[in-house]
């Protein structure tokens, strides 16, 4: 395979081609969603029809990556079309590079849109590295994660004049996060997490009731016949690296969560994921009718993902923040403008992180800001794919996260943690989409590739 790491890749070209007047833009964000949590992605044991129903009006890219599997991080990605490292941001604490924060701000996406012709409003969860949605010049709407923001957002859409962008960004399906740090409230060590289960009781709540059995279910019938089932890689690795335990002993409910579940834990885990799932597709579902009811879908372009996914029983884990696959992986949809090759799944490689922010650029007529065309990251934009089924191209992206580095091209990925024993990993994700053994030394030439990447990566990003 031939790899073009930096190609430029704006997509005008093909916008001139299926537009006279600027698009609205809808972003859809979820929290802490895995590319496997829907149902047009052949998730049996969760309804999600408005995902499905954008995925069936556009394109779903099933190999899309987050370039952090945590919140602040994989967000800042989102908003700036950056690899978090850039900034030295590699977890939910502040950059230490507020050099970079600056430059973004100068130019921040609602800013240029505003300059541009749009209406540019943002609503829910922020989570951004000290700046907020206002800071890059968009119109704050609604502070609410939930049902609020759902409301909101669908009276925006048929309100707003056009051409609107609208980032709505929902909580869900995060408070499946809580279900350990509550389990566990009693004898977990560290202060940060003891203050969450103290103060958390909305995010509580709302996870009690989605993993609650259902009353008129008997719990025999139910774990038969409802309940998923364990993933086929929920044991550890024999060759785990042992920064994975590093990590469970910094967030010890994650250890206590490995060590005490039950095999009916886990899976009342995966059925609580699932029905929070559920609840935030039903209030996309609101922005969908919105759009249709106001006449506007079709002149809407969708971009539904996640800022990462979670761990989810894998690996005996919950959670996020290691750079497996449940958690870097996220589900990544475009509704575009023609309708020509909607309906169809896209195996290409992507980068969500880098290149949301360019594909908005292009449907918008943006130019790129200055930061962005400096920083040559290999980002590109997604509008050939969706709106003239452009082949792909070879590419390698990363994913970073405080504890480590990975890179893949979309068929192996190689994994460089920081520190501890067995430190170096590598996949075959054709035979071995699990992670659940080691493959260094059995594919030379590709390891030494994807290596060769993460060492210019460190480099660039991480002295």
């Amino acid at each position: 395979m031939q790899i073009d790491i930096g190609e430029k890749n704006n997509g005008q070209a093909a916008m001139k081609n299926i537009q006279k007047t600027k698009p609205n833009i809808l972003f859809v964000i979820t929290d802490q969603q895995s590319h496997n949590m829907m149902g047009c992605a052949g998730n049996r044991y969760l309804q999600t029809p408005n995902m499905d129903y954008i995925a069936k009006k556009g394109v779903r890219f099933e190999n899309a990556y987050c370039v952090n599997p945590i919140c602040m991080a994989s967000r800042f990605g989102l908003f700036t079309g950056l690899y978090p490292g850039e900034a030295k941001l590699y977890n939910n604490r502040h950059t230490q590079d507020m050099g970079v924060i600056g430059r973004i701000l100068g130019e921040g996406l609602g800013t240029m849109l505003k300059q541009n012709g749009y209406a540019a409003a943002y609503g829910g969860k922020e989570h951004l590295p000290g700046f907020g949605a206002a800071d890059l010049g968009f119109d704050y709407i609604c502070p609410d994660e939930r049902d609020g923001l759902a409301v909101c957002a669908a009276e925006y859409v048929k309100n707003a004049a056009t051409p609107f962008f609208l980032a709505a960004s929902f909580i869900n399906p995060h408070d499946v996060c809580l279900m350990p740090v509550h389990d566990f409230s009693g004898v977990i060590s560290n202060e940060e997490d003891r203050a969450i289960a103290h103060w958390a009781k909305r995010e509580i709540e709302s996870m009690e009731i989605a993993r609650k059995i259902p009353e008129n279910i008997h719990p025999e019938v139910f774990f038969e016949c409802l309940c998923p089932p364990l993933p086929k890689n929920s044991e550890p690795a024999p060759d785990e690296p042992e920064a994975v335990a590093q990590a469970l002993e910094e967030r010890d409910f994650r250890k206590f969560a490995r060590e005490r579940y039950t095999e009916k834990d886990w899976r009342l885990h995966a059925w609580a994921y699932a029905k929070l799932t559920e609840k935030v597709d039903g209030e996309i579902g609101l922005l969908v009718k919105a759009l249709i009811e106001a006449n506007k879908f079709d002149d809407t372009v969708i971009i539904f993902t996640s800022d990462h996914g979670d761990i989810a029983g894998s690996h005996k884990m919950e959670g996020k923040e290691i750079l497996f696959e449940e958690c870097c992986r996220v589900p990544f949809v475009i509704k575009g403008l023609k309708p020509d090759f909607s309906g169809r799944v896209d195996t290409r490689l992507v980068s969500n992180g880098l290149d949301t922010i360019r594909t908005i650029c292009d449907y918008a007529g943006l130019p790129l800001p200055r930061y962005l065309e400096e920083s040559q990251n290999g980002g590109i934009s997604l509008v050939p794919a969706v709106e003239e089924n452009e082949p792909a191209k070879g590419r390698i992206i990363a994913s970073e996260c405080e504890y480590g580095v990975m890179a893949t091209d979309g068929e192996y990925k190689y994994v460089r943690y920081s520190k501890g024993a067995r430190r170096e990993q590598f996949y075959d994700l054709k035979t071995n989409a699990g992670e659940m053994y080691d493959q260094t030394g059995q594919y030379p030439k590709e390891e030494t590739r994807l290596k060769e990447f993460i060492d210019a990566h460190l480099e660039k990003y991480w002295k």
